[in-house]
């Protein structure tokens, strides 16, 4: 069998790639605050934003979804297909909370839907449990670490 060469640095710069590549993805699934963090499933295509969270049962305690849109704007949300409660949390681009609407109930129907529209503009929305809000005391102008920035 022939001998393969290998360049000295090559399992260097593959190890380098591999740790790179863990913390990138690490930071990219956790919004933080005032030293706490949520993990989060990010949504940044069309597709996934317009999916969320839509048919599932639950979401885990401290779990999340984060809607990474590409500018800033006024973002519309509604609980189509929703089978639970949630928080809504509106962030601009500055990372600070720029709107809040807590405990949003599920669409009671597929006519009776209403779009829930922030204040003002935003660049990413996290969506939590019911309740996330009022437990870690979440107010707007909080400042949070966000994986896109």
């Amino acid at each position: 069998m022939p001998k393969i060469k290998r360049h000295p640095g090559a399992s260097f710069l593959f190890a380098l790639a591999a740790i790179v590549s863990g913390c990138a993805q690490g930071q990219a699934d956790k919004v933080c605050f005032r030293g706490s963090c949520v993990k989060v499933e990010i949504a940044d295509s069309d597709y996934k934003r317009q999916d969320g969270l839509m048919f599932r049962d639950s979401l885990p305690d401290n779990e999340g979804m984060l809607f990474v849109f590409e500018e800033e704007g006024v973002r519309g949300f509604w609980m189509m297909h929703m089978r639970f409660p949630l928080d809504i949390i509106w962030i601009g681009k500055n990372s600070r909370v720029a709107h809040i609407e807590k405990n949003v109930p599920p669409c009671p129907g597929p006519n009776d839907c209403r779009i829930i529209k922030p204040s003002g503009k935003a660049k990413y929305v996290l969506e939590v449990n019911s309740g996330f809000v009022d437990k870690c005391r979440l107010k707007l102008g909080d400042r949070l670490r966000i994986p896109a920035e």
